[in-house]
């Protein structure tokens, strides 16, 4: 042994056994093999995103139902306008009118059994009830077209007014007559009636429309 060598003691060898590399040869054999954190995350990731789309999806299909549930309350509110339009102008005598009410009336049954169509009789009055139903479906497209909001010029707003007017004044002549019924003041009733009957008239196109730009 060299002289300049000092002897290894056997706390220096305990020393040298307890160094970070020793103890990570001793339990390298005994830990699982490593998962590279890479693959962990690209999993992670992927799945979130998997997750996200069917969330999205199924956002979508709800919103898409809440549409078509508001589109249809809107075309509700529509037909209720557009038969009392039919009613005060079949009130009048116009035979076309009172055709164009027929279907509804059979279909809930309102007025005498006698007064029912049936389909031998839809067949004979379908010229009449489209024509009925199509002054209500072309006053709604001029205020749907002639809007303030989508039409600027002056002609296009007096149309609009106009047919708005007309479209309002029709329902509310029309449901004063089923108000009457009801409401013993024929001032309230008439008050109700025109509150009622320019609601008709305005709400179903404006909110139909906010629903489709809203939601598509």
């Amino acid at each position: 042994m060299p002289l300049l060598q000092k002897p290894t003691t056997p706390s220096a060898q305990n020393a040298l056994a307890n160094t970070p590399s020793d103890r990570a040869a001793v339990r390298a054999p005994l830990l699982p093999p490593e998962v590279p954190a890479r693959r962990f995350a690209t999993e992670s990731r992927s799945t979130r995103l998997s997750r996200s789309r069917s969330t999205t999806r199924y956002d979508r299909l709800v919103q898409l139902g809440a549409m078509a549930v508001g589109l249809c309350g809107c075309i509700l509110i529509w037909l209720l306008g557009s038969y009392f339009t039919l009613s005060w102008l079949a009130s009048l005598g116009f035979d076309a009118a009172a055709a164009g009410l027929l279907p509804i009336h059979t279909v809930l049954h309102i007025g005498p059994a006698e007064a029912r169509l049936t389909w031998t009789a839809v067949q004979l009055l379908w010229p009449s009830i489209l024509g009925a139903w199509a002054l209500p479906l072309a006053m709604t497209l001029i205020e749907t077209g002639f809007d303030p909001a989508r039409a600027n010029g002056r002609h296009s707003r007096l149309v609009w007014g106009a047919i708005l007017g007309l479209d309002a004044v029709t329902s509310a002549l029309g449901l004063q007559a089923v108000l009457v019924r009801f409401v013993p003041d024929v001032l309230v009733s008439w008050a109700l009636a025109v509150i009622i009957g320019l609601l008709l008239a305005v709400v179903p196109e404006k909110l139909a429309r906010r629903l489709i730009v809203e939601n598509l």
